[in-house]
């Protein structure tokens, strides 16, 4: 557009400068500068050209999300009435290990309550971490951590203590990342870019999958196949790789039920079946050699009874004989 200021004759041109920054991966500057000159200037300008710094950052109306499986509602997490595709969590509720189910590695906490107990924390390691609450931290009772519908329905580790129940999946199954860009005021689209997934608790019972079947922590959408070996809460953090300034960021949990006996707990069972067989083999023994004892220790009173009621007989029979 343009307008004349009457009083200095002077015409004014005002014009709209849109710029595409590609980001370069080397360059770590976050700040860029542009410097607009006009075309034609006149050299009695004290500043032919102005310079901007041009921030570069993401889009805040823009983010990732993992799509759970029959789930288009997301407030079936702040509550549900026996929703067969959710798992409610224990209350204080610590991810196991590879040490046990009874030992954390973890400080995170889900499903927090300040005034009751922490399980899984009678047995430690060394350099286990100890329990941090969020957002019941330094607070006496649930109704004072502040948790919103917001931070109830969120995947993200700094909101672990409002999580109360998460999506659950049979050890039998696969699981597939559906991962969806999701914008303000338009439809979602599935994301077409690499990405990195690890476990936010520091649990190693899972692997990745390509489509091609390689063992990788890297992966493409609808190429990534998760198999695990352990069970209960995995909290995974992805991490998408872009050719831009922007990294983001997404999260999702999944709680695995129906997984087979560990080779530990096998092991454990088959070491007690072994014992109590041969105790119940033992005490069977004992038992059947007692009563072998005690019927032996009755036999001779039994046969002297005998031999003295014979004899008595014989007595009599030859009285009789000398009478007749």
């Amino acid at each position: 557009s343009s307008g004349i200021n009457a009083e200095y004759g002077v015409t004014s041109h005002i014009s709209k400068l849109s710029l595409y920054m590609k980001h370069n991966q080397s360059d770590k500057r976050v700040y860029t500068p542009v410097s607009v000159r006009p075309s034609i200037a006149s050299l009695l300008c004290a500043m032919p050209s102005v310079t901007y710094s041009v921030r570069q950052a993401c889009d805040p109306q823009t983010r990732v999300f993992v799509q759970y499986p029959e789930i288009e509602d997301y407030t079936v997490f702040i509550d549900n009435d026996g929703d067969k595709r959710l798992t409610e969590l224990p209350v204080n509720y610590r991810p196991p290990s590879p040490h046990g189910k009874e030992i954390a590695i973890s400080e995170n906490v889900y499903n927090a309550d300040p005034a009751a107990a922490l399980p899984r924390s009678a047995k430690q390691l060394p350099d286990n971490p100890d329990p941090v609450f969020k957002q019941c931290r330094d607070k006496a009772s649930v109704a004072e951590c502040g948790c919103t519908n917001h931070m109830r329905m969120s995947d993200l580790e700094e909101f672990s203590d409002c999580r109360k129940f998460v999506y659950t999946a049979p050890y039998s199954n696969t699981f597939n990342p559906q991962l969806f860009i999701a914008q303000y005021d338009r439809e979602n689209i599935p994301l077409n870019k690499s990405y990195q997934i690890w476990e936010v608790n520091n649990r190693t019972g899972y692997n990745v999958y390509t489509s091609d079947g390689d063992l990788s922590p890297s992966c493409n959408h609808f190429n990534c196949t998760i198999e695990f070996q352990g069970s209960e809460l995995f909290h995974f953090r992805i991490s998408v790789v872009s050719d831009t300034i922007c990294t983001y960021d997404t999260e999702f949990l999944i709680y695995i039920v129906n997984a087979p006996l560990t080779t530990t707990h096998y092991n454990t069972i088959t070491v007690i079946v072994g014992v109590t067989q041969f105790l119940a083999i033992l005490i069977y023994y004992h038992c059947t050699r007692e009563h072998d004892e005690r019927n032996f220790s009755r036999k001779p009173p039994s046969i002297a009874k005998t031999s003295s009621e014979h004899s008595d007989v014989s007595a009599r029979s030859e009285e009789m004989a000398t009478y007749l």
